[in-house]
């Protein structure tokens, strides 16, 4: 006889359930089911237990399939279960997949794959239903939160919804959930309440279409940018009677409530200062070092540093100071935050690129508490006092990383049963809310005065591609976008020849990296490359939504250079902006590309306005001989080859990378042409220069008439998580650039 075991609490007894059970008994003759006890329950951090023990182990009766019902109620009670027992079946569902593989020492382990989708079919009891739980976001945080809602009874997560539909794909298939990806609100349809985990600009708008199509809503942190978003949310959650709760998963964790609570009693005397700190040394590359908008330290660690400062000092703070450490590309890597009171102080610090002591310190009249790193999970804290040997240590309860304690008080309040909800109130999340919008009006201030920096330099900024960090790179809407940005001097794109002749705009020579074709960008004709579509345009499906779906395939598919010229030329002739043409042919020798584009430029009427540029000298010379009026550019990645290859191809403006102009230095150029630098430039043509030993006339680049428009490749595209550096352009001028080509022209001129 081939015996079967499994294990669970069965509380809420619904058809996920009755499945497992089902699926368990096919595997064997005879099956074994362990109920757990309340109190094992609450050991190994179970939360939300409705039903009590008998009614769970009735409801497994009643089905009908178990052959024996057995108590588990300790740690190590399976492997004893297994061989008491001799069992040759382990059963258990696909969320505990890996848990337990040590029994298959013992015998054979089996995870059933998770019902999908129990909504339809669940037995529910009318006073507490199931929760069914969508998460909306599917980055790191959102397999962390799967993993603890199991921790949690009465909740059932069952869909996931991404607007970028490979990801909510992706992610529904490797944590057994319905993915969405179309309209939002079709996804809400399918739940009662949300768990939103995506970047912190978007929760506001997540949060409120959510409310107000009647769901509850548990909002990671911050929930809101601003005061007036936290208070709009919350009133709209009071008018339709939902809960909306802000993820802060320290405030519900048993040791910080704990913790509050015995500072707030007087036990320290009266309270006068709260230091917070929370650093942690991020990788370059993650979302919170490169989202020069919504990223950075104080994002990503404020709540939590701020939380106990209001918890025990209150709302009512007189003043804050914002002091910053920020990175190359403006992003805060290390905050303090200083708060006045009127009988007190406080500060909040937190750190990406520098590492602090991470602790919390309360310091009170009689003595004062402190918790160590990781404080915000509250394991274990300590009251001191002013004699030495008197030391008190509180090690509260604490499982998992503390996300269960949140949905277990969220799943609570669904179902009312937890009272006045003052582990985190309204009027708290607000206060926070006012504290992050602070915070970023001063990041606003200092970004402001930077580019007012950079205007004085008087360096011309060029979009690179248009503005390729909103929008997909040479598309219609990133050259719209960049033609809109006050004082832009131009627009940079690439152009290459269609299978019909067609000059498109495209940088690659291929079309794998950015499109869903695949190929070379000469092997198509022009109505077949503007049927593909962007990989990563993330904001399709939103846009869709709202019936512009026509325009915005339109906007940022590949765009002729027909299209880009009526696009640009009505900003040329108002505002004098200007195009630099990099004609791609370097690796393909496209014939007749230089006439076909002097051709159409010609044609709008745009000779004035263009610049032409290639990595090909050829091709440089060419457009010079074709037409004698036209400005071109010779393009290398350093500016000593730069500088040697002009007088060949007779090149009016030099196109290094800007890099190689803040190594070099003061280059200087003889008669002949060749190279040489008050620096070591590391360029071969230098070298070639000092052994040759001929006489030189210094001519720096910064010499009148002289134009230097530098590129770089340390910016990111659309899309990708990268970091880059907003460059000193006073730096730039006093190496001899004049013009700079950027990803972000919005850096440099936005007011």
């Amino acid at each position: 006889m081939k015996k079967v075991i499994t294990y669970g609490s069965f509380d809420l007894f619904h058809e996920g359930h009755y499945n497992i059970l089902k699926r368990a008994k096919t595997l064997g003759d005879y099956l074994i089911v362990g109920v757990t006890t309340e109190h094992y329950d609450e050991q190994r951090g179970k939360l939300n237990i409705v039903d009590s023990l008998l009614e769970r182990i009735e409801n497994v009766r009643r089905t009908g399939l178990v052959d024996e019902i057995i108590i588990e109620d300790h740690e190590g009670q399976k492997i004893e279960d297994v061989q008491k027992y001799g069992v040759d079946i382990f059963v258990l569902g696909s969320d505990w997949k890996g848990v337990y593989d040590y029994l298959k020492n013992y015998c054979q382990v089996v995870y059933l794959e998770r019902t999908p989708d129990i909504s339809s079919t669940m037995l529910r009891k009318e006073k507490f239903p199931i929760i069914r739980m969508g998460v909306v976001g599917s980055g790191r945080i959102a397999p962390r939160f799967l993993s603890e809602a199991k921790y949690v009874s009465g909740v059932n997560v069952q869909c996931v919804y991404n607007p970028h539909r490979e990801s909510a794909e992706s992610f529904g298939e490797k944590y057994f959930l319905e993915s969405y990806s179309g309209t939002f609100d079709t996804f809400l349809g399918a739940v009662d309440a949300i768990y939103i985990a995506t970047p912190h600009e978007t929760h506001y708008d997540y949060s409120r279409r959510a409310l107000l199509a009647g769901k509850h809503v548990l909002c990671e942190k911050p929930m809101a940018l601003t005061r007036g978003q936290a208070k709009e949310l919350f009133s709209i959650a009071g008018q339709k009677r939902l809960i909306l709760m802000e993820g802060i998963k320290t405030a519900f964790c048993p040791g910080f409530a704990q913790m509050i609570s015995i500072a707030q009693s007087g036990k320290i005397g009266k309270i006068r200062d709260v230091e917070a700190c929370f650093s942690r040394i991020t990788p370059p590359h993650l979302r919170e070092m490169v989202d020069v908008r919504y990223g950075g330290a104080f994002m990503e660690f404020g709540s939590y540093t701020v939380l106990p400062i209001l918890k025990l000092l209150g709302l009512n703070y007189e003043d804050i100071k914002v002091r910053s450490i920020r990175a190359e590309n403006g992003v805060d890597i290390y905050t303090k935050i200083y708060f006045d009171y009127a009988e007190g102080m406080a500060t909040s610090k937190t750190g990406l690129g520098v590492k602090s002591e991470g602790q919390l310190l309360i310091s009170g009249t009689k003595g004062y508490i402190l918790a160590e790193s990781p404080w915000w999970l509250t394991r274990k804290f300590q009251v001191r006092y002013e004699d030495p040997s008197k030391i008190e240590t509180y090690t509260p309860n604490f499982m998992g990383d503390g996300l269960r304690y949140e949905i277990g008080e969220f799943i609570s309040r669904i179902n009312g049963r937890t009272g006045h909800a003052f582990k985190l109130t309204e009027e708290e999340s607000i206060a926070m809310a006012d504290v992050v919008e602070r915070f970023l009006a001063d990041r606003t201030r200092q970004r402001a005065e930077d580019r007012r920096r950079s205007r004085n330099a008087g360096i011309r900024i060029w979009a690179h591609r248009g503005a390729s960090y909103r929008y997909p790179e040479n598309t219609l809407a990133a050259f719209r976008a960049a033609c809109e940005l006050p004082d832009l001097a131009g627009v940079e794109l690439d152009i290459q020849l269609s299978k019909d002749g067609e000059v498109v705009v495209f940088h690659d020579e291929t079309l794998d990296r950015l499109m869903d074709g695949s190929g070379k960008v000469c092997d198509y004709t022009l109505m077949e490359l503007q049927q593909m579509r962007f990989k990563d345009w993330r904001r399709e499906l939103g846009q869709l939504e709202s019936g512009k779906g026509e325009l915005l395939q339109r906007l940022v598919s590949i765009p002729s250079m027909r299209e880009v010229l009526e696009l640009i030329k009505p900003y040329a002739l108002e505002r004098g902006i200007r195009i630099n043409i990099e004609l791609k042919n370097s690796n393909i020798p496209y014939e007749g590309m230089e006439e076909k584009i002097l051709s159409l430029a010609a044609e709008y009427g745009m000779e004035d306005y263009v610049v032409y540029s290639s990595f090909n000298g050829e091709s440089v010379r060419r457009l010079r001989e074709l037409d004698g009026r036209v400005r071109t550019g010779i393009l290398h990645s350093d500016i000593a080859e730069c500088l040697r290859l002009a007088p060949e191809t007779g090149a009016d403006d030099l196109h290094p990378n800007v890099e190689s102009m803040l190594e070099t230095g003061r280059t200087v150029m003889s008669e002949s042409g060749r190279v040489t630098a008050l620096e070591n430039t590391g360029s071969e043509a230098a070298d070639e220069l000092a052994a040759d030993g001929t006489a030189v006339e210094e001519m720096p680049v910064r010499r009148p008439g002289v134009i230097v428009r530098a590129w770089n490749s340390r910016e990111p595209f659309y899309g990708q998580e990268k970091q880059y550096i907003i460059y000193d352009l006073e730096k730039l001028k006093e190496a001899g650039v004049t013009d700079f080509i950027t990803n972000v022209p919005e850096e440099y001129l936005e007011k």
